[in-house]
């Protein structure tokens, strides 16, 4: 059973003294990744151990038309992730590293960066009480690994984790391309050649990600989940659109979930009911739309076992958000 409390994180930074003990966070793009850091230094949280992995999303650019556009999206990506690192080193002197990883080839490298990162700290994790991962900018496949190995290598059973949201999503896609279809390391899950594949799937913007999905795997049944409400008015009708046309050719199992995009909890209650339902299926999950709701699905995947399948961009789009604005903190409990 998986229980917790939802937060704001600067009203809970202001009631508790050292907070955490250890910090996980990813340097992005996205001036969101900057905004827990900014808020645990403003209200002078004294943590053992900061650790920011600096994440260079580099997979080759090769067999599609816009190379030379991509490439330029890419020069700017890196810029802006530049910049946000020198903010955060300015933040931080003390109790901070800065951990490197070139992800070239994201099936192999996020896994070995993920392994590597704890190996190297394994008295550090062993001995932390309040670790907290800040899950706002890292990767969908980035978070899920690290919670697994928090989970299952070091038995933490309590933990923290943060999700800041932008101020502003733009219209445009959060990615261009895809670099391929697969099955996210480290949930491959159990299968049954012989049953039939049924999908839960939390909705996002990118209806071409899910139809890549069904496709490759040939799901006979598709529950869909999308945020509501969510984090701004109209985005769910958003996610609808940009869907509507996949699921317009699929057997849709259930009606659309309508889920609260910023409870993780309640998200997971509900999508346990619905995989105790699917029995004498295999059962995937896609991970595709908000980071609570991802969050929930992720802890879904390591309580029961399940196949997680996401289709990894070939390069990302420094204009898909803007700023940043609330931090949420989830204090999760493993019982």
């Amino acid at each position: 059973m998986i229980c917790g409390n939802i937060y704001n994180l600067d009203e809970y930074l202001a009631t508790k003294e050292n907070a955490f003990d250890l910090y996980i966070g990813s340097i992005s793009f996205e001036r969101r990744c900057i905004g827990a850091g900014l808020k645990i230094r403003k209200a002078s949280q004294s943590v053992n151990n900061i650790y920011f992995i600096d994440y260079a999303y580099l997979p080759p650019i090769t067999a599609v038309r816009n190379v030379e556009d991509i490439k330029k999206i890419r020069e700017e990506r890196i810029k802006l992730q530049m910049a946000n690192k020198e903010i955060l080193a300015n933040l931080f002197s003390k109790n901070v590293e800065f951990v490197s990883v070139d992800i070239k080839d994201p099936l192999l490298d996020i896994v070995r960066a993920t392994e590597q990162f704890f190996n190297d700290r394994l008295s550090q994790i062993n001995v932390a009480e309040r670790i907290c991962i800040d899950i706002s900018t890292f990767t969908k496949p980035f978070f899920f690994i690290l919670l697994k190995m928090i989970v299952k290598n070091f038995s933490k059973r309590h933990f923290f984790i943060i999700n800041t949201i932008p101020s502003e999503y733009t219209p445009s896609s959060l990615s261009f391309n895809i670099w391929g279809t697969e099955i996210m390391p480290a949930y491959n899950g159990i299968w049954n050649p012989h049953l039939r594949n049924a999908l839960i799937a939390v909705l996002g913007f990118e209806g071409h990600k899910l139809s890549g999905i069904i496709d490759k795997w040939q799901f006979s049944e598709v529950i869909p989940i999308i945020g509501f409400p969510s984090f701004f008015p109209g985005l769910q009708d958003r996610a609808l659109l940009a869907n509507a046309e996949v699921l317009r050719r699929v057997n849709v199992l259930q009606d659309i979930n309508l889920l609260p995009s910023l409870n993780p909890f309640e998200c997971y209650r509900i999508m346990n009911e619905i995989f105790v339902n699917l029995k004498g299926y295999n059962t995937a999950v896609a991970p595709l739309g908000p980071k609570p709701m991802a969050l929930a699905l992720n802890l879904l995947s390591i309580e029961h076992d399940l196949r997680v399948v996401y289709a990894f961009p070939q390069e990302y789009n420094p204009s898909y958000s803007k700023d940043m604005g609330e931090s949420y903190l989830y204090e999760v409990k493993l019982q």
